[in-house]
């Protein structure tokens, strides 16, 4: 009797840790399911933009997320080349890891953002990719084999910045500027890339500029009433958050956490410093350059040039 008693209250006093574990991972899966049903909900109300991949078609064209097809790694987690098969092309595969800060919104961003744009300066979003499972965001681009500029500028890169001949930058910088015009001015929405510097500028295999990273981007409703604006944000261009990278944010931005399309152009300029000059951009470097600009005008006949 008493060997009973002690079975009867072993199984209920192990049953109720077991009811309660099972319990919060049934509210997990359907947590996430939840939320990779308003993902997914969201992306396919857009009614445009790239295909959806598979996780298992990405994972089999990058060999598996192998580091030997690792391009490089980010805040926002890491890229890697793969190869699809089906279409006979070379992509970059980026993955948002779970501790980026980059989340759902960036990645909805950046999807909406690139979904039908289409020039030849900006880096063509071919789809998109969420695991559940894996609970993985990935973003799939159109390969881009010189990499990023600053892979070039950089003195301490694995490329010679005097390959980048002087032909080369101008051509880029020209490049950078045509992206930009189009988001600004040609497209339907006016897009505020917010993150122009060298690291987001691609480089196709004949060095034309691509502009990329649109995860910060925002689409402003355009003042003028002839233009069709199905996307654009309902709120002006002012009063968003702070974002982008030191040096290449306007001050503008930090004084009335503004966000126009000036802003875009400052970032450019500062990027345009760095490309001539081959100097990597600092907050003291850029006083530097405004100081000597002031003083004689000439900043390549500087010490601060390359």
């Amino acid at each position: 009797k008493n060997n009973k008693t002690l079975t009867i209250g072993l199984a209920v006093g192990l049953s109720i840790p077991l009811l309660l574990i099972a319990s919060m991972v049934t509210l997990c899966i359907i947590k996430q399911r939840k939320a990779q049903s308003d993902l997914l909900k969201h992306l396919r109300d857009l009614n445009y933009g790239p295909r959806r991949f598979s996780y298992r078609v990405l994972k089999k064209a990058t060999s598996r997320f192998s580091e030997k097809n690792k391009l490089g790694e980010g805040g926002f987690g890491a890229v890697y080349r793969g190869r699809l098969a089906s279409i006979n092309t070379d992509i970059a595969v980026k993955c948002l890891s779970s501790k980026s800060t980059q989340g759902k919104t960036e990645f909805k961003a950046e999807i909406r953002g690139m979904g039908r744009m289409r020039h030849r300066n900006l880096v063509q979003l071919l789809g998109w990719s969420y695991d559940n499972w894996n609970r993985k965001l990935l973003l799939v681009y159109e390969y881009m084999p010189n990499g990023s500029l600053d892979r070039w500028l950089s003195a301490g890169g694995s490329t010679d910045s005097n390959s980048l001949s002087w032909e080369r930058r101008y051509n880029v910088l020209r490049g950078t500027a045509a992206g930009l015009h189009y988001l600004h001015e040609e497209w339907e929405v006016v897009v505020i890339h917010r993150d122009l510097k060298p690291s987001n500028v691609m480089l196709d295999e004949d060095f034309n500029a691509r502009l990329g990273d649109f995860g910060l981007a925002k689409l402003i409703r355009n003042p003028n009433p002839n233009r069709n604006n199905p996307d654009g944000d309902e709120e002006s261009a002012r009063a968003f958050s702070i974002a982008g990278t030191l040096g290449y944010i306007a001050p503008e931005c930090f004084e009335a956490g503004s966000v126009t399309k000036e802003s875009d152009v400052y970032s450019f300029g500062s990027m345009a410093m760095e490309v001539v000059t081959g100097t990597k951009l600092s907050a003291q470097n850029l006083h530097w350059l405004w100081k000597i600009k002031e003083e004689s005008g000439n900043i390549l006949d500087s010490e601060f040039a390359e």
